[in-house]
């Protein structure tokens, strides 16, 4: 799980800077929403790097994280599926 947190965090600082146009070369650059993107993935990535777990009370249903980004993360999921149990 470390080395595919690594990933993520490596991968969105990549999509952050090509969103900014600090590194050019790419159709991302330039383009604010590749920064949003590389920002989400980066904090994903923190995420699982820093050994939070997702403990399921039932079969994938009611997810819950743990550890010092818990709540945030929980936030940030709700929002992105739009409230969907």
């Amino acid at each position: 799980m470390t080395i595919a947190g690594v990933l993520l965090v490596l991968m969105g600082g990549v999509w952050i800077l090509q969103g900014i146009n600090v590194l050019p070369g790419s159709f991302m650059t330039g383009q604010t929403k590749w920064a949003v993107y590389g920002a989400i993935t980066a904090v994903i990535g923190i995420a699982i790097s820093s050994n939070l777990r997702m403990d399921s009370p039932s079969a994938g249903a009611n997810q819950a994280f743990s550890g010092p980004l818990g709540e945030p993360i929980q936030a940030l999921f709700r929002h992105l599926v739009g409230g969907v149990t």
